[in-house]
């Protein structure tokens, strides 16, 4: 089992040491307007420093008012010099260094310790730290809490895993003692992604952990939406089962340097049983004493070791897998501007997920053109080009002279997403029918498969489809019935499943995908649209699709890895990546 804070202070320094929670005056890019006004949804008033002496006084003056508090309770003991309130790199350097310099020339401090985010660490305050921990001991604290992007955008937490990965990196490399805050029982995770979170900061060269429980505080955005019953908490026998799982995949040599934590009483909203902290540690120490060979052997966690790492965010990825060619997301629209402000960081997030191929598609001549070029600046995203029914009026012999050249393209793998939309008929079904057709004449020219849009235009999509014997493709985001599935699969055609199946309203494409033979289908997200449950509502992106795979695995007694790599092969085949 890995070793506790207590002890290894007592092997560090030799005596018990006590941590002074300090006030550095600080703020945080999440509240000030940088990233964020509100902070995370979980973050209290105080910074998450509801124990810290009052800002307005010197450091020298925090540390002596914070020993009188803690007098009682250490005893021939030193200190750690604890800045714990909001971001404290968060600040000007020359601030920093008089802050920290004043703290850690204390005589009765041992130790330097500084909570902050991993993206503020600019290279100069890194090297400060640096600098310090020559003279004393630097600990950094990091805030990361969760490895998995729905989560965090969920939170609010306003920086992408990869922020996290650099300043473990280069704290690491510092030689400075890294700890790594996670909070158990976060909205929509499942213990699965509780402990894959904790087995990521065991492999990332981190030092120590902080297992934090989920508080619900008085004054914070989480406390609306558990009023309204939409945060679930844990119990105290779930908590400690979680904890036996969490530690049981880290190191030996990891420090916990928190095992439960503790809010503020006043603030403490849920779960109640969280305020008697004698009685939580001792349920706990007990609990992990009575299941201690049993935890050992809870390891069937889903980690993957990519490049160093394990894998982020989808809890469906098991041990001894090929994420990197896991799942396909067959229909992705990522060129949307929507995705404008986090592109680069979603396609960073990938790797984590397991997602290794997308098709990224055109709806015009304008998307078409950003699809190749994602297509070109990442080696595992491919294109298609065409024009969507929403475009048919722009469809002339120009633009499909146009799309004729673009499909020479290497990237180039389809012609699509065309087909028929007569939910509002804007532009007309006289207009659509005529691109629709010019475009399968396209693709039938090139030899290249389609990628079909049909929305409540069934006879008359089909009607075309029977006109072009020679072509396959996919019917994407497929709405239509069984009995139209069962002639497109005769036919030689494919059927794309996106985040629908997974609305309880699905029964339609359900009742397909339960027939459906296997090598036919395709898993999707067509985002920014229709993301799956639990994020419905919410942008969607081609980290979600693994949900999608989840949902056709569960219907057809598969492992959702089992289903990742089926449609893999499937999409691969369809558009002739090798």
């Amino acid at each position: 089992m890995p070793i506790s804070a207590n002890e290894y202070f007592k092997q560090r320094f030799g005596c018990k040491v006590y941590k002074l929670a300090l006030d550095g005056g600080m703020s945080c890019p999440n509240r000030d307007g940088t990233k964020g006004s509100r902070g995370c949804i979980f973050c209290s008033g105080t910074g998450s420093g509801d124990f810290a002496e009052g800002r307005g006084r010197s450091v020298t003056e925090q540390i002596e008012a914070a020993k009188r508090r803690v007098a009682g309770k250490i005893r021939d003991g030193k200190y750690i010099a604890y800045f714990q309130s909001f971001t404290n790199t968060y600040a000007p350097l020359p601030y920093l260094e008089a802050l920290f310099t004043e703290a850690i020339s204390h005589p009765e401090v041992c130790a330097l310790a500084v909570a902050t985010r991993p993206d503020c660490l600019p290279e100069e305050v890194l090297a400060l730290l640096g600098r310090l921990d020559r003279i004393k001991p630097v600990i950094v604290e990091l805030g990361l809490q969760t490895i998995h992007p729905s989560t965090a955008e969920f939170i609010r937490r306003a920086y992408p895993l990869s922020d996290f990965d650099r300043a473990v990196d280069r704290l690491s490399a510092l030689g400075l003692h890294t700890v790594v805050h996670v909070i158990l029982g976060l909205p929509g995770e499942t213990e699965d992604m509780i402990v894959q979170t904790v087995d990521y900061v065991g492999r990332s060269g981190a030092k120590g952990i902080k297992l934090q429980l989920l508080h619900v505080l008085e004054g914070t955005d989480l406390a609306a939406l558990w009023r309204a019953g939409q945060v679930p908490t844990l119990s105290l026998e779930d908590y400690a089962r979680l904890l036996g799982r969490c530690l049981a995949v880290l190191p030996e040599d990891m420090v916990i340097h928190r095992l439960t934590g503790d809010g503020a009483k006043r603030d403490l909203l849920a779960p109640l049983w969280s305020a008697d902290k004698k009685r939580v540690l001792n349920y706990v120490n007990r609990y992990l004493s009575e299941h201690e060979n049993a935890d050992k052997q809870c390891l069937s966690l889903h980690s993957i070791t990519l490049q160093g790492r394990t894998s982020d965010a989808c809890p469906y990825i098991s041990d001894g897998k090929d994420i990197a060619k896991m799942y396909f997301d067959s229909h992705a629209h990522l060129d949307d501007r929507r995705f404008d402000q986090d592109r680069d960081a979603i396609f960073e997030d990938l790797k984590h997920y397991g997602v290794g191929l997308i098709m990224n598609i055109g709806c015009d001549l304008k998307s078409s053109l950003q699809s190749i070029a994602l297509a070109h600046k990442y080696p595992f995203v491919y294109a298609a080009v065409g024009s969507h029914p929403d475009d048919a009026d722009h469809v002339d012999e120009t633009l499909l002279a146009m799309y004729r050249q673009l499909c020479t393209d290497e990237k180039v793998k389809a012609v699509g997403e065309i087909g028929l939309d007569y939910h509002y008929e804007d532009p007309p079904r006289e207009v659509q029918l005529p691109a629709f057709r010019a475009q399968l004449e396209l693709a039938k020219e090139l030899g290249l498969p389609v990628i079909v849009h049909e929305r409540e235009a069934h006879a008359d999509g089909m009607e075309l489809i029977r006109q072009f014997p020679e072509l396959t493709g996919v019917f994407h985001c497929y709405s239509g019935a069984l009995e139209q599935a069962k002639e497109l699969v005769k036919r030689g055609w494919y059927i794309g499943f996106t985040g629908v199946v997974t609305f309880k309203n699905a029964r339609k494409a359900l009742e397909v995908a339960e027939w459906l033979p296997l090598d036919r289908i395709l898993i999707e997200t067509d985002c920014p649209y229709m993301a799956p449950e639990p994020h419905r509502g919410r942008r969607n992106d081609s980290r979600y699709v693994p949900l999608v795979a989840a949902k056709l695995a569960e219907l057809r007694g598969l492992t959702p890895e089992e289903m990742g790599e089926i449609t893999t092969e499937n999409a691969k085949r369809l558009f002739r990546i090798v």
